[in-house]
């Protein structure tokens, strides 16, 4: 299948995958539990219905695949390849409390690691707006629009996700950045935060104490790498585990990389997390 043939469907899945979480808000029910999913977490209505959307949109559309979803788990439908990842809703937490920044997030590759993506979109559900797509070689877009990061504001703006199983290295590097006077944001989506910086509405997103999972970025990265940020993560991790973690820094250009990698240095130094290391990019 061609990687523009692919781009469409990750396009159309997110798009639909947007509208079904966007009706179960209508109804109230995001926040539903419904059991555990693949990955572990727990699962909520919206989680469902989203991921549910999309599979059955994908085995309309297209005979033989390989499914991964955060609640599904790994579904063969008679071929390996291609590969569609799925986070059906990435900012559950968000879209759970009525907070705006929540996303749809599918990719397609064409083999098992992160870096055989050939196509990925992210559809906002909260606030709604066009997809957010990339094909590999291709470049990136915001609907129909070319990304071209031409927006810039004042300071240095910096997301630093926290989670239990990176708390105290994120705090850190967030302590440090507010010392040096930057703006620091945890968002809590981020396959939408990466889009920012693809966008140039950040200057960089931060996870480098191997708290992300490939699932929930496998599209994002590209758009950003494709926007001609600089990238860099375990390119060659195993796309198809829900239990890989990874680190992940997106900088908008060279010249903030470097104020990240000076950042990291002396934000990290001495502890358990000392330099993240040199990442593949």
């Amino acid at each position: 299948m061609k990687h523009l043939d692919l781009a469409r469907l990750v396009i159309n899945a997110a798009q639909r995958g947007a509208e079904a979480a966007r009706e179960v808000l209508r109804r109230g029910e995001a926040a539903r539990p419904i059991g555990r999913g693949a990955a572990g977490d727990t699962t909520l209505a919206i989680d469902k219905a989203v991921e549910d959307t999309i599979l059955s949109f994908l085995e309309s559309e297209v005979d033989n695949f390989t499914f991964l979803g955060e609640e599904t788990g790994l579904v063969c439908h008679g071929s390996e390849y291609p590969l569609f990842v799925v986070d059906p809703v990435d900012g559950s937490f968000n879209a759970s409390r009525g907070l705006s920044l929540c996303s749809v997030s599918v990719a397609a590759a064409l083999g098992c690691t992160l870096g055989d993506v050939v196509a990925g979109a992210v559809a906002p559900i909260s606030p709604p707006g066009p997809v957010i797509w990339a094909i590999k070689g291709g470049g990136a877009y915001r609907g129909h629009d070319r990304i071209s990061r031409n927006v810039k504001g004042p300071g240095f703006g910096l997301c630093v996700p926290f989670s239990r199983r990176g708390a105290m290295p994120a705090a850190l590097v967030a302590a440090e950045a507010a010392r040096r006077g930057w703006k620091v944001r945890a968002l809590g989506c981020a396959s939408m935060e990466v889009c920012l910086v693809a966008e140039g509405r950040l200057d960089a997103y931060v996870n480098a104490w191997k708290a992300a999972r490939p699932v929930d970025l496998a599209a994002a990265l590209l758009i950003a790498r494709e926007a001609g940020c600089i990238v860099e993560t375990e390119w060659d991790v195993d796309l198809t585990s829900l239990d890989t973690r990874i680190n992940v820094v997106v900088a908008a250009d060279s010249e903030a990389y470097m104020r990240v990698e000076s950042l990291l240095k002396t934000a990290l130094k001495g502890t358990s997390s000392d330099q993240p290391g040199k990442l593949r990019s």
